[in-house]
């Protein structure tokens, strides 16, 4: 067939794979929910909780191993490749020994080993391994995980007694499931109970947001006052991770994902720490965008731990009347829910040298 021809097949088998992709993760995301299996090794139980997973992926890939004579002769990992798979997409990467996952929405984790347990399907299967994980790259699906599990390992063990000479290298195919821990949220003890009686459901995520509220001083008749102007704030997920994942303009929350939400405040309380911090507040929301992103299943906000950001201590008078001034703070925002039933997925796929490049990547529900 001409080669023209040939290529628009070829283009077109491509996005019906792709449409298949998507309507097969939007109409199974709903449903969607990660837990820990039942055979978990229960030495491993323990440093799980305050954690929960939000998300696993499949692995497929192989492990290097050297051959150490150094006292008791051992294979020794020295390299881990593999694809990591949300079925039915590769959606990124696996490597090192303390494993490197790099998915193709730009977020990065790295993992370090602090307990491990025997596969309950035996020797000649990996150890289950519970990590500590380092978030960095964009913000993406892996910006919230500070743990990880790897679990349900098949193969990927190689024979000891073969260990016979030094540096001689073996490789051994597995495959295992990674799920990813994000810290379950709680709400600060410290919480007013006017703000308490408001919230309804449980939080779901909990963000870090650092800005600037802005005041200018205005007279009105002989009162001179700060009256506040706008917010602005970069907003983070509470972790280790330092890209941003949105904005904060005040009443509007607007997130990378694409997802915008507006709030309406329903209850307002003075800070526990004092005047001179931004008060507490509790939001109802209603969304405000398309596509649904990761945010889109909140129903209400409570903003809390706030420092600074309140009324300037500089005076205000007729020398300073018109003139304005911003006032550095940080505040944590809770992000409840009370129905999972509004969230889908949505990808937006681009092409690029990776099988398939996911520039933004929405699981949902990406935190449960």
């Amino acid at each position: 067939k001409p080669r023209r021809q040939r290529g628009a097949q070829k283009g077109i088998t491509q996005a019906m794979l792709l449409l298949f992709a998507v309507l097969a993760l939007i109409f199974s995301a709903n449903g969607f929910e990660t837990s820990i299996p039942s055979v978990t090794p229960p030495s491993l139980r323990p440093a799980m909780e305050g954690y929960r997973p939000y998300m696993e992926l499949f692995v497929t890939g192989s492990l290097e191993y050297k051959c150490s004579t150094t006292g008791t002769a051992a294979w020794v990992a020295s390299k881990t490749q593999g694809d990591l798979v949300m079925k039915p997409l590769v959606v990124g990467q696996i490597s090192g020994v303390n494993p490197k996952f790099t998915l193709y929405d730009g977020s990065i984790l790295v993992g370090t080993p602090v307990d491990s347990a025997s596969s309950p399907n035996g020797d000649n299967n990996l150890p289950w391994v519970w990590m500590t994980g380092v978030a960095s790259g964009e913000a993406g699906q892996l910006s919230s995980a500070t743990h990880i599990l790897r679990g349900e390992t098949v193969g990927g063990v190689v024979d000891v007694a073969e260990c016979k000479t030094a540096g001689a290298v073996q490789n051994a195919t597995f495959t295992a499931i990674y799920y990813f821990f994000t810290p379950i949220p709680q709400v600060p003890s410290t919480t007013p109970t006017e703000l308490a009686a408001e919230i309804v459901g449980e939080p779901f995520a909990k963000l870090l947001a650092t800005g600037v509220r802005n005041y200018k001083c205005i007279q009105e008749d002989s009162v001179f006052t700060w009256s506040e102007q706008t917010t602005v704030a970069d907003l983070k997920f509470n972790t280790t991770l330092d890209a941003v994942i949105g904005k904060y303009y005040g009443f509007t929350w607007n997130f990378t994902d694409g997802t915008t939400i507006v709030g309406d405040r329903v209850n307002k309380q003075p800070s526990p720490e004092g005047k001179l911090n931004i008060p507490w507040a509790f939001y109802e929301v209603e969304l405000d965008s398309e596509p649904l992103g990761k945010f889109s299943r909140t129903t209400s906000i409570l903003r809390a731990e706030t420092i600074g950001g309140g009324v300037p201590t500089a005076v205000c008078e007729t020398g300073v009347v018109g003139k304005t001034t911003a006032i550095d703070f940080t505040a944590s925002f809770y992000m409840f829910e009370t129905d999972n039933g509004v969230c889908i997925s949505f990808f937006f796929f681009l092409f690029s040298s990776a099988p398939l490049h996911t520039s933004t990547e929405i699981n949902c529900p990406p935190f449960s």
